[in-house]
């Protein structure tokens, strides 16, 4: 084996061994990350499952008077709808008798 042989050779072992210390190590960090996110994760969850069961009863709560309040609003402008509409409808039955008393002061037949 040629002396530049031997150094490649040796450099590669130097590699190998260099990449072999960084995956060990960072084996180590892997696995305490991993087990640091398993313990938060198992604690956001709980978190979160308490928080959304507590925000869906409030949801639900203010559901339930957002559509009481929202049917009542409905009602009211139902009322006045109809309230205007009968107002039109009293207008409408109004213009008709002036026309048809119109028509009779001037002896015509209404159309």
């Amino acid at each position: 084996m040629s002396d530049k042989q031997f150094k490649i050779t040796i450099a590669v072992q130097i590699l190998i061994a260099l990449i072999l210390i960084y995956g060990f190590f960072a084996g180590f960090a892997t696995k305490s990350d991993i087990e640091d996110l398993g313990n938060r994760t198992k604690s956001d969850i709980e978190d979160l499952g308490n928080r959304t069961k507590s925000d869906i009863e409030n949801l639900g709560n203010r559901t339930k008077s957002d559509i009481e309040n929202l049917s009542n609003r409905i009602n009211d402008r139902l009322d006045r709808i109809e309230s205007q509409l009968d107002k039109q409808s009293t207008r409408i039955e109004n213009l008709n008798q002036n026309y048809i008393d119109h028509l009779q002061a001037h002896n015509k037949q209404p159309e």
